[in-house]
């Protein structure tokens, strides 16, 4: 057990320490996790963020278990949105929104795969209230 003055000192080195400093150590400590599956790609992140940022992002989701979709899941998600837009906001009709989704050069999916998406987001969007009032 560490005694209480040799705290101090080390409360006190702690305080004195530039925030390149603690950057550094920051990004070694990272660096060591790297045999961890749980926390091997947090080595990667200085290669990513910049300073500012990585500790945005430590201070944000600190503890926290995130998982980051892959760019074609968010194309899915994307034409899964339109397809609503089309259906919801606009009145057209679901199967020619679908097909005509489907058909674009741009697509890189399938009938169902956009059909589940789609639920998705109309789950989604029934949970919230889109009414805006209008200001004076």
């Amino acid at each position: 057990m560490v005694n209480r003055r040799k705290k101090e000192e080390i409360k006190i080195s702690l305080n004195k320490l530039s925030k390149q400093d603690t950057y550094s150590m920051l990004l070694f400590t990272l660096y060591q996790l790297r045999e961890d599956p749980k926390y091997s790609i947090l080595s990667e992140l200085c290669y990513l963020l910049d300073r500012p940022n990585l500790n945005r992002l430590l201070a944000y989701c600190g503890g926290m278990t995130i998982t980051i979709p892959t760019a074609k899941e968010l194309r899915l998600m994307l034409q899964a949105l339109v397809l609503y837009q089309h259906v919801y906001l606009e009145n057209g009709d679901l199967n020619e929104g679908l097909q005509t989704i489907i058909s674009s050069t741009e697509n890189d999916f399938d009938m169902d795969e956009l059909l589940e998406a789609y639920q998705k987001c109309v789950e989604v969007a029934e949970k919230y209230d889109f009414k805006r009032s209008l200001r004076d």
